[in-house]
């Protein structure tokens, strides 16, 4: 792709570089849902553990339980949400190459 950049002028440079920042932003957003998405799974693995301790010594961890569960369907939101954003960047991209391609 860099290629494509210093051989491109005009038009053609400005709507590279924009797709180009679309890639970069989707990979981050992608990155990010993915890290939430990962916390969710881990936060409820934690609450996987404790209802085993609270099961098996009798420990009161059901504060401790509301809360990971919370902070789980936070991180799951979070990160759906993200999925959504990544989605709707990906078609504006699409848009770009539509707009691009359209007679005018």
């Amino acid at each position: 792709m860099t290629v494509e950049l210093r051989q491109v002028e005009g038009e053609q440079r400005r709507v590279l570089l924009e797709e180009v920042d679309i890639l970069y932003r989707r990979a981050k957003l992608l990155q990010t849902a993915v890290t939430f998405a990962v916390l969710s799974i881990f936060f409820i693995a934690m609450i996987i553990l404790s209802l085993f301790v609270t099961a098996t010594f009798g420990m009161g961890l059901e504060g401790f339980i509301e809360v990971l569960f919370s902070v789980s369907l936070v991180c799951l939101v979070a990160s759906l949400a993200l999925f959504v954003w990544d989605i709707q960047l990906g078609l504006s991209s699409i848009k770009i190459e539509i707009d691009r391609w359209k007679p005018r």
